[in-house]
């Protein structure tokens, strides 16, 4: 049996191997259907953003992490731009970084991941409504 790719997972082992501190904020929440009766299971990210929180001596703050796979890279991107918590987080003195994970290499090669990390800048926020 294959086991299925975990970009979160992945994504926690290669920051670890680099010195950080990091613990998956990702939950799964289970809850009854209002229609059906039937359980659903959804996951739910920590302020709506953040699969990963991590620390390392050589950073200031905590650094919020969306991770996804490359091809949902761009639609995490303007998740993360566009949630209301980000502004506050980075306000704070933390950071967030969106990281999109890959598979590359040539083609007959064996192929090995790789992260494509982009910090999230407070520019970018639109400030919230009033």
């Amino acid at each position: 049996m294959t086991r299925r790719f975990s970009a979160v997972s992945w994504t926690k082992a290669y920051f670890e191997r680099r010195g950080w501190t990091v613990d998956i904020t990702e939950k799964t929440v289970q809850f009854p259907d209002k229609e059906t009766g039937r359980m659903v299971m959804v996951k739910r990210d920590l302020f709506g953003l953040a699969d990963l929180v991590m620390v390392h001596p050589d950073h200031n703050g905590t650094t919020y992490v969306q991770t996804t796979t490359g091809s949902n890279f761009a639609d995490r991107l303007a998740k993360t731009i566009g949630s209301p918590k980000a502004m506050n987080i980075l306000k704070s003195g933390n950071a967030i970084w969106v990281v999109g994970v890959r598979k590359i290499g040539e083609h007959g090669k064996r192929k090995v991941y790789e992260p494509h990390i982009r910090a999230i800048r407070l520019e970018e926020l639109q400030p919230p409504p009033m």
